[in-house]
């Protein structure tokens, strides 16, 4: 399998697992913050932080150098080399892990704030599962294999969102989340710990003595790195916030800092896979190749990530309050330049990861150790006069000047420079995304807004891109490669599902404000058989559809932009029928990007139909309703006679001998025509093999409607004049008109049949 196979694997499976963290992790953050409340949640959130550092100074640099050394020899074709480094970082990561435990069990007992020394004692027990399964997974990614650890993450996040909701539900508070945390841990612990050694040799060679030293020479400053990383990367503000600052501003902090970096996972996914990939090219010695990639990476983890936090700073205020209340406001401001700083942060992974790759020792200590310096006086300075405000500018400068150590020694040591000009182009794309996002959201925290300045903000930076050469043709031939070379049937349940989310956040209430109008408003009352009939010719063209990967298709993404276009636009005007067309417009985008050209034929008539889910513009039906009501006037006036019944029309007045008859507006045969018009259109398309068949056939649906409306209305008057004004009103006229519509089903029926083809055929044919 060639670098690019291989990394366009890891990716996907690395952008699975991260995008069900990111959906489970925000479903946690909501749950915890309303099931806690701010003060509380400010406690487990030093809880989290306490456990992290401890985490990190118990894993050191084993887990990553498990990663790095695994790789590198499977590179060589050392299996038994490899299998012997897991087992050499997984014995001193035992004793690391034990030696930390023993040291915090007197500290927690001594040091923990009321009521936290039980919680604490449960992490200081989890640090165990939490180290080995650490090393588990990083002798997983070394050996390539990021759909085994994807799974065992999944499994992981189910049950801490489980155990966590249950918690809350019996009152357990933050013991029981604490509890429940550490047995998701150990679950996914075993599961890791089951597939990585299925990758390696049972018994693997001794590593040698001049392998260890260099082990050590990696290891000892690798280990300095990662925990002093910790302090820049891993929110260390929290420390000094509880020291000046109350629970509160903790939760606020912590929550604005998870949501930033939570923003982030899709940016990460480009970044993630790449130690592995790097370590492999620097052991072949393809420097150029390796610069290529990091190249390519930066770029592309600036365009997704830039369009992030753009959008996301513009919306920021909206979705906190939507999904975590007035009480966390704070948060939404805070939360905008956080998301900057986490985009600094995800660029920064792709240098450390090239750095670490190639054996650096020297840029990422030193960038590290001023960095954490620059964060922990910054943080002491700065936190106690301006809480949670100094604790952002400390964490940003720490982050900038990291990041900035960091593209320098990758350009000294490797000769990988920073694509600056398209990074300029990209930050002018993303300013423009967020001005637009901004003007659209305004201050609502509404769904429907929100999802419009979403959607509004993806389609200006798209365009702003292009048009500023940020985004390239070469970046749609990868894309197309990514999509040609992931694993078909997970990358395309992994994009439905990510479609679907999509499709709920953006149409969630429009369908319920449908749903709303089929239930109330006669006119609409066949709404709820469109999507079934819509389904049902989906379900039976499934065997037709070819097997097709996802693929980048300009039509694909032009309908997607002009049915997001028109969902913004309809959420402007206050337009449901707008916001209801724009659906299928959508999904046949999604259906062209998702199961290509080919498949999209037999798609194309159901997500066409779909159409008919719109109510009418408002307006439109008191527009037409006098000119179906003057001529079933005029009609009924005429017929009348013919019948025996002496009449004179006035307008909309029908005078018979003894009454006199309105038209009303109720009078103008629309129900029955909208109804005739979807009816006729599913008629045609299941009977007519040609287009010209297929309009007579809705054209007569049409003339049946109008006709059938002038029936009833002269029937009406006939009624009225023979059988008394009793007949005109109430449940006889209502039984009336039901009795003339069903007969004048029967014309439209024979009508369909004669002008069905005389020779056998079938649409599969056509």
């Amino acid at each position: 399998m060639s670098t690019r196979d291989t990394l366009v694997r890891n990716t996907f499976w690395y952008g699975a697992v991260t995008a069900v963290g990111l959906i489970s992790g925000l479903v946690m953050s909501v749950i915890l913050a309303r099931g806690l409340g701010p003060a509380r949640m400010g406690d487990f959130s030093y809880l989290l932080w306490a456990f992290r550092t401890m985490t990190a100074l118990a894993t050191l640099g084993f887990a990553l150098a498990t990663t790095r050394y695994t790789a590198d020899a499977l590179g060589r074709g050392e299996r038994d080399l490899a299998a012997g480094f897991l087992g050499f970082f997984l014995r001193r990561q035992l004793v690391s892990t034990t030696l930390v435990a023993l040291a915090l069990a007197p500290l927690i007992l001594w040091l923990s704030p009321p009521g936290l020394v039980l919680p604490f004692l449960v992490l200081a027990v989890a640090l165990f599962p939490a180290t080995l399964e650490a090393i588990y997974a990083g002798a997983a990614y070394g050996s390539q294999r990021y759909d085994l650890t994807a799974q065992a993450s999944t499994v992981k996040m189910v049950l801490q969102l489980t155990t966590a909701a249950l918690a809350l539900a019996v009152g357990a508070d933050i013991l029981g989340l604490v509890v429940g945390g550490t047995l998701a841990t150990v679950a996914s612990c075993a599961i890791q710990r089951r597939r990585a050694r299925a990758l390696y040799p049972a018994h693997g060679a001794a590593v040698p003595p001049d392998a260890r030293a260099e082990l050590r020479a990696y290891v000892v400053p690798l280990s300095v790195v990662v925990v002093l990383d910790m302090l820049v990367w891993d929110r260390s503000e929290v420390f000094f916030l509880r020291l000046h600052a109350s629970s509160e501003e903790i939760a606020f902090y912590s929550l604005a800092f998870g949501l930033a970096t939570r923003g982030m996972i899709v940016a990460t996914v480009a970044a993630g896979p790449l130690l592995p990939t790097f370590a492999t090219l620097h052991g072949r010695g393809a420097r150029e190749e390796l610069a290529r990639v990091y190249r390519a990476a930066v770029r592309w983890v600036a365009l997704v990530g830039a369009a992030i936090a753009a959008v996301g700073a513009a919306l920021a205020p909206g979705v906190i309050a939507l999904l975590y209340g007035a009480p966390y406001a704070p948060v939404g401001v805070l939360l905008g330049p956080m998301l900057g700083f986490a985009l600094v942060g995800v660029l920064r992974n792709v240098g450390q990861a090239a750095l670490r790759a190639g054996g650096d020792r020297r840029w990422a200590l030193h960038g590290t150790w001023v960095s954490a310096a620059l964060n922990v006086g910054a943080a002491a300075v700065l936190i106690p006069p301006y809480g949670v405000w100094g604790a952002l500018v400390a964490n940003g400068l720490a982050q900038i000047v990291a990041s900035a150590l960091t593209f320098t020694g990758v350009a000294r040591r490797e000769g990988c420079r920073l694509p600056v000009l398209d990074l300029a182009r990209i930050a002018v794309a993303g300013i423009a995304a967020g001005l637009a996002a901004r003007a659209v959201a305004g201050e609502s925290a509404a769904l429907p807004v929100l999802a419009a300045a979403g959607a509004t903000g993806a389609i200006v930076f798209a365009l702003a891109a292009v048009a500023l050469g940020a985004l390239r043709a070469s970046d749609w031939r990868l894309a197309a490669s990514f999509l040609r070379r992931a694993p078909r049937r997970p990358l395309l349940a992994g994009l439905g599902a990510t479609a679907g989310a999509l499709l709920i956040a953006l149409y969630g209430p429009t369908v319920v404000a449908l749903v709303r109008v089929w239930a109330t408003d006669p006119h609409y009352s066949y709404g709820f058989l469109v999507p079934l009939f819509s389904g049902w010719l989906v379900w039976e063209a499934r065997r037709r559809l070819p097997p097709r990967r996802p693929e980048v298709s300009a039509a694909g993404i032009a309908l997607l932009v002009a049915g997001l276009a028109a969902l913004v636009a309809g959420v402007g005007a206050g337009s449901l029928s707008l916001r209801a067309v724009s659906l299928p417009v959508v999904l046949a985008g999604l259906a062209r990007l998702l199961v290509g050209r080919h498949a999209m034929a037999a798609l194309a008539f159901p997500l066409a139909f779909l159409a008919f889910l719109a109510p009418l513009p408002a307006g439109t039906i008191p527009a037409i309703s006098p000119h179906l009501q003057s001529l079933a006037a005029w009609s009924a006036g005429g017929a009348l006679p013919a019948f025996g019944v002496p009449s004179v029309r006035d307008g909309l007045l029908i005078h018979i001998p003894g009454l006199t008859l309105e038209v009303t507006e109720a009078c103008n045969g629309v129900r029955f025509l909208l109804a005739m018009t979807v009816l006729g259109t599913a008629f045609a398309w299941l009977t007519q093999p040609r287009l010209s068949r297929r309009l007579a056939v809705l054209g007569l649906a049409v003339a049946v409607a109008i006709v059938a409306n002038l029936v009833r209305v002269a029937g009406t008057g006939v009624l009225a004049h023979y059988w008394g004004p009793d007949a005109a009103m109430g449940f006889f006229h209502v039984a009336y008109g039901k009795v003339v519509y069903l007969a004048m089903m029967v014309p439209f029926v024979v009508g369909v049949m004669a002008l069905r083809p005389r020779s056998p055929g079938s649409r599969d044919a056509r």
